[in-house]
């Protein structure tokens, strides 16, 4: 299979590519490093240019920022949604005719716990998220004639580099709020990718998958 994966230059982009290519799959890695910048479509259209068929999609780029909304600057507030939203919306604008041709065609997206426990000092990540969510909801119909299955995947607390600045006492308060009491790990992510992926999930789309059970 061929797969294209934003944000792969750390974090759980950079542990999926790995994955994947470790099993013998083709990956695109997309991130600024490789000249990828998800938040221009020009940029992303230009990266896109050598690849002529994908099978999976999977939108990890993101960043976030914890402040309380007063304390936000507009212009943070824009390079969030900026690369959460509009980053996931470009490459999947670009991306979605690459998987046309596919017998087993697929885009996951990334959202996170933050916005079901609407947590606080995380007001514009989780709206970030939220837009994500509603998105993954929308073009999972829109797609659905040329048989592409849309879902979003919402994380709980994974220690990668988008959490290291995070209190510990936060993330252990957002761990406690959930049913099975640990932090996630990206095999956990890596399990619900590998189900999502599988022919015999055809009928499942439009769907957010939470982690932790929140």
């Amino acid at each position: 299979m061929r797969f294209l994966i934003t944000g792969a230059s750390r974090g759980i982009g950079a542990r999926l590519a790995t994955h994947y290519e470790t099993i013998g799959h083709d990956v695109f890695r997309a991130s600024r490093s490789t000249a990828c910048n998800v938040t221009q479509p020009d940029s992303v259209e230009f990266f896109l240019e050598s690849v002529h068929s994908l099978d999976v999609v999977i939108n990890c780029a993101g960043i976030a920022s914890m402040n309380h909304f007063l304390l936000m600057s507009p212009d943070k507030a824009r390079d969030i949604m900026a690369t959460n939203f509009l980053g996931t919306f470009n490459v999947c604008q670009q991306a979605a005719r690459l998987l046309k041709g596919s017998s087993c065609p697929r885009i996951i997206n990334f959202s996170s716990v933050a916005v079901p426990l609407a947590l606080e000092g995380e007001a514009v990540y989780a709206a970030s998220k939220a837009a994500v969510e509603t998105f993954t909801k929308i073009i999972a119909k829109e797609l659905s004639p040329w048989g592409i299955k849309v879902n979003c995947i919402g994380p709980n607390p994974i220690y990668t580099d988008l959490i290291k600045n995070v209190p510990e006492d936060k993330l252990e308060k957002v761990i406690g709020m959930q049913a099975i009491k640990r932090p996630g790990l990206v095999d956990d992510i890596i399990n619900i990718v590998d189900w999502l992926i599988r022919p015999e999930s055809y009928f499942v789309t439009g769907q957010v998958i939470y982690l932790g059970g929140v």
